[in-house]
Order: C-alpha cells, then sequence, then structure tokens
C-alpha cells in the first residue's frame, strides 16, 4: 500500500493531515496491520494539537466500536474494509430498504438488542475463527451477491435467517 509509505515521509515532516491519514490506515487495517489503539493514540496527539479531524475520526471509531455487530464482526474474515463497498451495500439495505418499513424498523431494533451479545459470545468460544468464516462464507457472500444482483427480497431474507439462528445458538 504505497499511499502508507507517503502519509509516513509526509507525516515526518509535520503534515498533520498526512499523521490523520496514516492513523485512518491502522483503523481501517489499509495497507498496514490494523491497531485501533495505535489509530485512536495518533488521533488523540492531533486532538490535542487542535486538528478538529482527528476528534471527528475517534468519534467515529468510537461509535463503531461500541456497536460491532456480526457483519462487521464476520468482514475481518473476508478481508473487507469497514469503509469498503461490501460493507456499504450492506448499510444501503439497512438505511434504504430496511429502514422503510415499520417490519424492517421492528427487525433493526432486534438485531442492535441481540448481536452485540451475539458477537461477544462467539468472540469468546474457541470457535470463534471458524464460526466467523462460516458465517462469511455461507451468509454474508450469498447476502452481498443478491444485494448486488438488486435481489432484495432474498437478501433480507437470508439475513433475517441468519440473525435468528444466530440468537437461537448463541
Amino acid at each position: 500500500y504505497e499511499a502508507v509509505r507517503y502519509y509516513r515521509l509526509a507525516a515526518d515532516q509535520g503534515d498533520l493531515l498526512a499523521y490523520h491519514n496514516l492513523a485512518c490506515c491502522y483503523a481501517n487495517g489499509e495497507g498496514v496491520e490494523k491497531d485501533l489503539d495505535r489509530a485512536k493514540k495518533m488521533l488523540s496527539e492531533l486532538s490535542k494539537q487542535g486538528f478538529e479531524l482527528a476528534d471527528q475520526t475517534l468519534t467515529s471509531i468510537k461509535e463503531n466500536e461500541s456497536s460491532c455487530f456480526i457483519t462487521t464482526a464476520a468482514c475481518s474474515v473476508l478481508h473487507w474494509s469497514d469503509q469498503g463497498p461490501e460493507m456499504s451495500a450492506f448499510r444501503k439495505f439497512r438505511d434504504s430498504v430496511m429502514i422503510s418499513t415499520e417490519e424492517g424498523r421492528r427487525e433493526i431494533e432486534f438485531y442492535y438488542r441481540i448481536a452485540p451479545t451475539i458477537v461477544e459470545r462467539i468472540n469468546a468460544s474457541n470457535q470463534a475463527v471458524s464460526e466467523w468464516s462460516s458465517i462469511a462464507e455461507n451468509a454474508l457472500v450469498p447476502i452481498l451477491n443478491d444485494l448486488q444482483a438488486g435481489c432484495l427480497h432474498e437478501a433480507h431474507a437470508r439475513y433475517r435467517t441468519m440473525v435468528m439462528e444466530l440468537a437461537d445458538r448463541y
């Protein structure tokens, strides 16, 4: 990832935006190994210097950490960036399709209540890696394929089934 090298060079010369962008690379695992602690430390340093964008990025990271749900947790197995096109497709589906109906809003609310517990229990199990791989390959990839093909009803049904099965299991 060539950008990381340039961000480092510019940051070493005092470029605050480059330092911010390098912190984002660590936060997202883009071109470097994902390291949220390092990213937050770098952003806190920038914040202390009055770099406002760092405050916004820190807030975003904290919101994502507090809402690490099933799709986000499994996306690392697939090496999908949290800001990449795959995750954007899932968010767009939630924010434009599911939220448009009363049933969809109830499902989102239910999901937000149970998903953190599911993630926590999967991560605590001795089968976490294989479980996330299974969820990614057997549920999320087919759902993404449905979304990309415009088969929204099928995507919704698959997602609902995945969530209910995980809720029963965990």
